[in-house]
């Protein structure tokens, strides 16, 4: 009940438009207006005014209620009938009859930020309160399968098997479009923060080099260990395809805001046509926030339930009485150096087996590519290959290599976390004076926050 007052009376001094946006005293105030955008007081061409953003949701971090919204909403405009229906399809149907020319190092980020923007435009063209949730899949990168976003209840994407038959999109009763129910097989391990901290750390002289990392890396491993529909040319059928591709979305917004020179970064022609993007150009959605748009990990709108206790989803339990904020630690790896990194001890770089590879190379044979565009994937998965395997090698001498975890939030986050807070000198929550920035969340100052990991 403290707990609730507490956030509760921080939401009604900062959260309210009864401010004014006139001055530079008042920059960084908020409100949220009736569509549950984040309003904030910004310059804009000399002016001071309301900028109002839409906030996407760590899917993990959301009340049942929000979830649940987000789901229904989905199933409406993915239903034969809705007036949303045709656009949907001819908007999956663009990404997956195209897959080679969308996933160039040209075109790969930006295209597909434009192609959630679509999607989410839908959603709210039936509900304008409803934004594209993002899946942090390395919050539990070392067991990933048993806990959400995956499970059998309605406000939960369900779980694995040959026809999906429980969860928000079971089948019989969501048609899927016309290629049948999601397949799944959820199998493996994921990336880790740490190897996250090794792709957001690379300098913004070589986008494409960041851009395949990000790609190849990250974005590839979740696409085969979750396999089934995510496997196919028509991926984006499987709702989980947008949450994963927020994450992505997320960690190139990450990379971008940590300078000017990673911003400007982008090393093709901005004013290009991207293909099958109905006119759309780089220069449009290179800058996240131009879009307004903005990544948290859960919002403190006072629209739908169970919000007020959700700065507990950032913590991280270490003992019975210290838990340490995920953003910070996350942001602390990103700042290590490599040799620092090695000495966490971490389970292994995930590395595509030769079975996975194919899966790739053949979306991008159904998808469109042509002799030259499968030997570029090709060069692409074989260079990620030797980069985690060179990885896990330096990890190997430094003896920081580990197979496993038993039980418990090692496991989950897939290396010790105890040693990683050590080594990197990351406080415990009790002591931070101010919640992280991370991700969009304002500082909010200390707030006597539940200790939990916010499954």
């Amino acid at each position: 009940m403290i707990v609730v007052f507490a956030l509760l009376s921080l939401v009604s001094v900062q959260g309210t438009h009864q401010q004014v946006c006139s001055a530079a005293a008042h920059l960084g105030r908020w409100w949220y207006n009736g569509c549950a955008q984040r309003c904030v007081c910004e310059t804009k061409a000399g002016e001071y005014v309301w900028n109002c953003y839409r906030e996407r949701k760590e899917f993990t971090c959301m009340s049942s209620a929000q979830r649940s919204l987000f789901i229904e909403t989905y199933k409406l405009i993915s239903t034969p009938g809705h007036p949303e229906y045709a656009q949907y399809q001819t908007l999956i149907a663009r990404h997956s009859t195209n897959f080679a020319a969308i996933h160039t190092t040209q075109n790969f980020l930006p295209w597909h930020r434009w192609f959630a923007m679509e999607l989410e435009n839908l959603l709210q063209n039936v509900n304008c309160k409803v934004t594209l949730p993002w899946w942090d899949t390395a919050k539990n990168a070392g067991a990933p399968w048993g806990v959400s976003p995956w499970g059998a209840p309605a406000d939960l994407m369900g779980t694995s098997g040959a026809c999906i038959n429980n969860g928000g999109f079971a089948s019989p009763g969501w048609p899927n479009g016309a290629h049948g129910c999601i397949s799944r097989t959820n199998s493996g391990t994921l990336p880790t923060a740490v190897v996250e901290a090794g792709v957001l750390a690379m300098v913004p002289g070589n986008y494409g080099a960041f851009s395949d990392a990000l790609e190849n890396q990250i974005h590839n491993l979740v696409h085969v260990r979750v396999a089934g529909t995510m496997v196919t040319g028509w991926s984006p059928e499987d709702p989980i395809f947008f949450l994963h591709h927020g994450h992505i979305d997320y960690l190139w917004d990450l990379w971008q805001r940590k300078s000017a020179a990673h911003l400007a970064a982008y090393s093709f022609p901005m004013n290009a046509v991207m293909p099958v993007a109905y006119g759309a150009t780089p220069a449009q959605f290179n800058n996240l926030a131009a879009t307004n748009v903005k990544y948290v990990r859960n919002s403190l709108s006072t629209l739908g339930n169970g919000h007020f206790l959700f700065l507990a989803c950032n913590l991280i339990k270490i003992t019975a009485v210290l838990s340490v904020d995920l953003n910070v630690l996350q942001s602390a790896m990103v700042r290590a150096t490599p040799t620092l990194l090695r000495q966490i001890p971490q389970l292994p770089a995930p590395v595509l087996t030769a079975a996975e590879e194919k899966m790739m190379i053949d979306m991008n044979r159904r998808g469109g590519g042509t002799e030259r565009s499968v030997q570029e994937a090709t060069r692409k998965l074989a260079e990620a290959r030797n980069i985690a395997t060179k990885a896990n090698e330096e990890l190997e001498k430094a003896g920081s290599l580990r197979e496993y975890f038993e039980g418990g939030v090692n496991r989950a986050l897939g290396f010790d976390v105890a040693q990683a807070v050590k080594l990197l000198k990351v406080p415990p929550a009790q002591q931070q004076q101010t919640a992280p920035a991370t991700a969009g969340v304002p500082a909010l100052g200390r707030l006597p926050v539940a200790v939990g990991r916010g499954q």
